[in-house]
């Protein structure tokens, strides 16, 4: 399975970025500036895992920096849907803990 993202804006509810597959480096990069221009913008947003298989040290790098810097604070970026095996590797790469909470 390729690795992608897929942005979904919604003004009522927090809009989404889908992840899928392995994200890995080479979708940092896009990534990065999807999550940039949805900061800008000051939209509540979850990161959608249900589909993502494994998320790369970069891209938990990046989740985690997003979460600390984003605009209204941990209130406004969250991650959804995460599997119990994703969950444990993000626990191990200390993007979030036990109870899925991201780290602030």
């Amino acid at each position: 399975m390729s690795a992608s993202f897929t942005i979904r804006r919604n003004r009522k509810r927090p809009s989404r970025v889908l992840l899928k597959g392995d994200v890995c480096v080479p979708v940092v990069e896009d990534l990065q500036e999807a999550l940039q221009t949805l900061a800008n913008e000051e939209v509540k947003l979850s990161i959608d895992c249900q589909h993502a298989t494994h998320l790369d040290g970069a891209v938990c790098q990046l989740l985690l920096v997003a979460n600390q810097s984003w605009p209204g604070g941990s209130d406004c970026f969250d991650l959804i849907n995460v599997s119990p095996e994703l969950q444990e590797h993000l626990e191990r790469s200390g993007v979030c803990d036990a109870t899925g909470a991201l780290t602030s």
